[in-house]
């Protein structure tokens, strides 16, 4: 048995073929190797065999293609079989299969197969080539597809630079899910991007909101190279654009305390401290959401001197703007006396407020459970279901804005009817 391995393997390499299995198995057509590979019952040496025999025959290959596309058309469960067979022939036939690979990006279960496709193109055959076709694909005539194509650049990420400026170009798409998705891909490309940043603070104003706070988040991963159209954006006449150019700074400022800059090093740098400065100005903007967002990117840079600023907004009439600022306290100087001492007696206020509250009867010998722990928010008065709702609300529950289209590309983007 060993005798005959060897002997199909040289006679393998005096034809040219690139295993024994590929001249064990000889197919007569392009629908025949297709069939081999996609039968369940397929050897996996016949079916390695199938997928060599199409790379070999690009020429039949491309005449169904349609075909093959087709095997992606089905839960990823039913290709286990197959899917790297598929990818690679499809791979193998780009360019010429890219615009048919582009457009089964529509169908929902060949999306996360397709998008994986395009991704193991650029990846293995010619990066800067293959981002050029697959960016043709923005310029597509259906909405759902070309964001798509955005998200599969947003898997590219940094990589997907030289594409930067048509992604620019789509954030001024009609479709809202586009505008969204191309957002998303710029962002995942973080500071190698910034120069798109003026496009993106236009897009803080979208009337879209889930474009907007997708712009927002993009110029947040872009960090302290995109303060000075962010920090004008935040004097901006547009109360949606000062929210979000409130909500990119905070995001910022992560970024600039995780690689470690304290409040020092910080104040060396003119940029930053003008943030500081335009986010301590916008504590005191007429729009609420806009004070809360300012409290809340304060916080995030981990500066002290800026505590007297936010205990200010404990008294804020809006308890949305209260609530921002009693847990960014809590936050930045939970050892603070001052701070302290401000928390303590906001929460005897609040407390105050909801003492009124009707408390189911105790039993002898029992104590009565609170009803602000136990009722339900929709059997509350409306004031007394904000303070409940404030009560059990969370740092990573606080941006309550649309959120982004899709976290990782394989995810579905939904069609509009």
């Amino acid at each position: 048995m060993r005798r005959v391995s060897l002997l199909l393997a040289l006679l393998a390499l005096l034809n040219g073929t690139s295993s024994a299995a590929e001249l064990k198995y000889q197919f007569a057509s392009a629908k025949e190797a297709l069939s081999a590979m996609q039968a369940k019952e397929t050897p996996r040496p016949q079916r390695d065999a199938a997928a060599a025999w199409l790379k070999g025959h690009p020429k039949e290959a491309m005449d169904i293609l349609p075909q093959i596309i087709d095997l992606y058309r089905v839960p990823r469960r039913q290709t286990y079989a197959y899917f790297y067979h598929v990818r690679d022939v499809l791979t193998s036939l780009a360019p010429e299969s890219v615009p048919a690979m582009i457009d089964a990006l529509a169908d929902d279960e060949a999306l996360p197969h397709m998008t994986h496709a395009l991704w193991a193109y650029w990846r293995y055959r010619g990066r800067e080539n293959a981002l050029t076709h697959i960016a043709k694909g923005l310029t597509h005539e259906d909405p759902v597809i070309r964001a798509r194509v955005a998200l599969v650049l947003k898997r590219i990420a940094e990589d997907a630079v030289p594409a930067a400026p048509a992604l620019a170009a789509r954030l001024k798409d009609e479709a809202g899910i586009v505008r969204i998705a191309a957002a998303e891909a710029l962002g995942a490309m973080g500071p190698a991007a910034a120069e798109m940043a003026p496009v993106l603070v236009e897009n803080l104003s979208d009337k879209d909101e889930g474009a907007a706070f997708a712009a927002s988040q993009a110029l947040g991963r872009m960090g302290e190279a995109v303060l000075p159209p962010v920090i004008a954006a935040l004097r901006s006449e547009s109360p949606r654009a000062r929210r979000f150019a409130a909500n990119a700074l905070a995001h910022i400022g992560d970024t600039i305390r995780d690689a470690g800059r304290d409040a020092a090093t910080q104040a060396k740098n003119e940029q930053i401290a003008l943030a500081k400065k335009s986010l301590l100005q916008a504590v005191d903007d007429a729009d609420a959401y806009v004070r809360r967002n300012a409290i809340d990117a304060l916080s995030r840079y981990g500066d002290p001197s800026v505590t007297q600023a936010i205990i200010r907004e404990l008294g804020d009439p809006r308890l949305v703007v209260a609530a921002e600022a009693c847990q960014s306290l809590q936050e930045l100087a939970p050892e603070d006396p001052v701070v302290k001492s401000a928390l303590r007696a906001y929460r005897d206020r609040i407390g105050k407020l909801t003492r009124p509250l009707d408390r189911p009867q105790a039993s002898s010998g029992e104590s009565a459970p609170l009803a602000s722990r136990h009722a339900s928010p929709q059997a509350l008065p409306r004031k007394t279901k904000a303070q409940l709702l404030l009560r059990t609300n969370r740092r990573g529950d606080r941006n309550r804005t649309r959120p982004p289209l899709a976290q990782t590309p394989g995810h579905a983007v939904p069609r509009q009817r």
